[in-house]
């Protein structure tokens, strides 16, 4: 009597905290224990350095509201790829509110997260009832390993404000299908709308939410109508989304990376995130694809289809079929995405699973009920606890492999060793920590994984010429010249070794091929006037010298040393103009020169 008692009472606890606002306070807290730890991270790895690293100052400066939603998604106008102008209006609020320090915006991520799993359990409980089985589900969710990547790593912020709006557009949906109330409607289309500008995939509310709706409150003709009116404003807003990053969108890569034919190599991250939700031990910072995954998902996704239909659960069959679909359309955007590099890079990003699971967490419900036909309430109860708590230590211990980028590179090595970006990116971190030995054998490792991943030939070109040893280097850039030209810098660097040996001649022609690739570098501008200067090519040096100020008229070098060009052939017109704007630039050799000869 006495165990059936404690069982009685830890279960009646249960049904109390489940049915009280504590669920949710309990979900707030669990978010931040497990990965409050991040707010003493740093903003270097990955991606973070490209969104954040240069673009801090702007943010917290002379950024305005209206400016950051006319950029893409790093911060570049005009934009070259990806517009998610709610996700930098986040981003300007952390850097106002935090001064541009990491905290801030990790801080925002927790919270967006903690959102997310409050949400969560609210959409359980509509599907399945208020009860310990959601509430597991719901913790399971705030505490689970595989969502380390989007929290603690910055650039997720748009999966989670794409599952924070997506949740909430699916909660008000089904309210307004059930009573056809505007409110309801009002926060359908509101959060709709933010979700579809938080990141692409949001677009796929089109079909999701309708979808939704008929497999929570079937098909009869007023059902139907809601759904259409719902989808009618859905693809109205996708549709804004597609034309507003037209606009903004004007210098887009040569390269395309999306495709839907990049579905075909990407197949085998369906079942992979499915496998990473349950096996934790999966997890790799830069993912590749393994047969281990995949076979452990295909195994994940079948058995929980069929424990959602075999639950006996109200409409469980269609709850399955939205589930199943959620998971499915919301993985589809970034299946058709392959990285320039491909599996030279990754073949996936874990962030990517953080909106779309949610799908899968809305069949676990039923997967439980099923369970609890077989398995004593208490040995369930005490499982779920024991399975809970391990999935707490193993999220919070994988938190702490994004605490700075060395961990990180040095994590996603370890799990991915094919990732020759991942060695590249540690061997220059390697090389910030002045470790060159180490960074050079990072370089080389990243090489001889991807012979044809060009970007490590550049820097550990280099390097190699830092370190003095100018033939390795050219014989190093001129390999990767070779391998792909369309990388920047790398016949900028070809022409800074040739300059080095004297060799002023073969400096030109590297620098005139990086301009021809890439007209607008500066560098390569000035530095071919200054080869042509060198073996008295002075009206070559001429041209170079005014293709430098018209690249940035801000600069003084371009004007003096075309001074000193025009000097050179006799024309001190035009040099003693040119030394007049670079002295009033602030070249103080140029006020030297017309000092000399402009008197």
């Amino acid at each position: 009597m006495a165990k059936s008692s404690r069982v009685k009472g830890s279960t009646s606890l249960l049904d109390a905290v489940v049915s009280s606002p504590w669920a949710y306070v309990s979900l707030i807290l669990i978010s931040a224990v497990i990965f409050g730890r991040s707010m003493s991270f740093t903003i270097d790895k990955f991606d973070e350095e490209s969104i954040l690293g240069p673009n801090i100052t702007y943010l917290t400066t002379t950024a305005t509201l209206t400016d950051v939603m006319k950029r893409d998604a790093f911060f570049r106008s005009p934009g070259q790829n990806f517009y998610r102008p709610i996700q930098n209006v986040t981003y300007y609020i952390d850097a106002r509110l935090g001064r541009g320090k990491p905290p801030a915006f990790f801080v925002t991520n927790i919270l967006l997260h903690a959102i997310a799993s409050c949400l969560l359990f609210r959409l359980l409980s509509d599907v399945a009832g208020r009860s310990g089985v959601t509430f597991a589900t719901a913790v399971f969710f705030a505490l689970n390993p595989l969502f380390v990547h989007a929290i603690c790593w910055i650039p997720g912020r748009g999966d989670l404000l794409l599952a924070v709006f997506s949740l909430g557009a699916a909660l008000a949906a089904d309210r307004y299908a059930a009573n056809g109330s505007l409110r309801s409607l009002i926060i359908t289309s509101i959060c709709t709308l933010l979700a579809v500008f938080s990141k692409e995939a949001g677009v796929i509310l089109v079909v999701l939410l309708p979808a939704y709706i008929i497999a929570r409150r079937g098909t009869s003709a007023e059902v139907l109508r809601r759904s259409g009116l719902i989808a009618g404003i859905s693809a109205l807003l996708a549709a804004a989304l597609i034309v507003l990053m037209r606009l903004v969108i004007t210098k887009p890569p040569e390269w395309k990376s999306f495709d839907p034919f990049n579905l075909i190599d990407n197949i085998q991250v369906f079942p992979e995130i499915a496998a990473k939700l349950f096996v934790p031990t999966l997890l790799q910072p830069l993912a590749g694809y393994t047969v281990e995954a995949t076979i452990i998902g295909a195994i994940v996704l079948v058995i929980m289809i069929l424990t959602q239909i075999r639950s006996g659960m109200e409409r469980s069959a269609m709850i399955a079929l939205a589930g199943l679909a959620w998971y499915v359309l919301f993985m589809l955007p970034g299946a058709m995405y392959t990285h320039r590099f491909g599996s030279a890079a990754y073949d996936y990003l874990e962030h990517r699973g953080y909106a779309s699971s949610i799908g899968l967490f809305m069949m676990l419900p039923g997967a439980f009920i099923l369970l609890r036909r077989y398995i004593p309430k208490r040995m369930l109860l005490a499982g779920s606890f024991v399975a809970l708590l391990g999935y707490a230590v193993l999220g919070y211990q994988h938190a702490g492999d994004y605490r700075n980028q060395m961990n990180f590179y040095d994590r996603a090595i370890e799990t991915n060793p094919n990732s020759s970006m991942a060695w590249f990116n540690r061997g220059q971190t390697r090389q910030d920590l002045k470790d060159v030995s180490g960074a050079i054998q990072d370089y080389e490792e990243a090489i001889r994984r991807h012979p044809e991943f060009v970007a490590p030939y550049v820097i550990y070109g280099k390097t190699l010429s830092e370190q003095g040893l100018v033939d390795s280097a050219i014989a190093v850039l001129r390999r990767g010249n070779g391998i792909d030209a369309s990388i920047p810098y790398c016949a900028l660097l070809l022409g800074n070794a040739f300059v080095t040996k004297n060799m002023f001649d073969s400096a030109a022609i590297w620098y005139d091929r990086e301009l021809q690739r890439f007209p607008d570098t500066y560098d390569a501008a000035i530095n071919l006037g200054v080869s042509h200067a060198k073996t008295g090519r002075w009206q070559q040096s001429i041209a170079a010298f005014t293709r430098a100020a018209s690249i940035d008229p801000s600069i003084a070098q371009a004007f003096t040393y075309r001074g000193l060009a025009y000097k050179e052939v006799g024309d001190l017109t035009n040099a003693c103009q040119d030394w007049s704007k670079a002295a009033a630039l602030g070249d103080a050799g140029a006020r030297q020169s017309i000092d000399q000869f402009c008197r």
